[in-house]
């Protein structure tokens, strides 16, 4: 070492092998790297994934939390995205569980599908590319539906305009209840739920 140090000297040695003296007549020895920024992008990738859990579960409260109502319908997006919702959960399971007894029989079963990844040269390539699509179209049909409660998490959210806000004061003096400065649309839909519920009519949905 003490050959090296005096070759290259103190400054050498921290360039070339990250070295660092710990102190007079002690011994040298390797800095070890800074981990903050793995640190970080570790804790960043947690806080993603309970973020994405959490906007998930935002989205389911907030779409069921919409009332069947067709003035709501004509006016509110989400009421058409949560019918087209409730419909793919009818038809989205039977589909993928069709789509893979399909895959299954026409590859003659386990042992079929096994020789047509290991060896696809044995059938032909009209049949391997079907059979890809279908395994490809699969993970995109079940995740049509994942996709739209996302939807709703953000919306969940997202500020009123200024009809909206005017709306939902309106609605929370009739109920006597004290409005949020600065309201979101969770809150201006759990706003109409009370009013459908506590209000004698529903009229007051007409000044939407």
């Amino acid at each position: 070492m003490e050959n090296i140090r005096q070759e290259l000297g103190v400054d050498g040695l921290v360039a070339k092998f990250g070295l660092t003296k710990l102190g007079h007549n002690r011994a040298w020895a390797v800095k070890i790297p800074h981990s903050k920024k793995v640190v970080a992008k570790d804790k960043c990738s947690r806080r993603w994934r309970m973020s994405l859990i959490q906007v998930i579960k935002r989205g389911n409260d907030y779409m069921n939390a919409w009332p069947d109502e067709p003035i709501l319908m004509a006016i509110f997006p989400e009421m058409r995205v949560k019918a087209m919702l409730a419909t793919s959960k009818k038809f989205v399971p039977p589909a993928v569980a069709l789509l893979v007894f399909w895959i299954y029989y026409i590859c003659g079963g386990f042992h079929g599908l096994y020789r047509l990844f290991t060896a696809p040269q044995a059938g032909s390539m009209t049949f391997y590319m079907a059979v890809t699509s279908l395994i490809i179209i699969i993970p995109i049909l079940i995740y049509l539906p994942i996709h739209g409660i996302i939807w709703f998490g953000y919306q969940a959210d997202k500020k009123l305009n200024k009809r909206q806000t005017l709306f939902y004061r309106n609605v929370c003096s009739k109920l006597g209840r004290e409005p949020k400065s600065d309201p979101v649309m969770f809150d201006l839909i759990s706003i109409i739920n009370d009013g459908i519920k506590n209000l004698e009519d529903k009229e007051f949905l007409n000044e939407l």
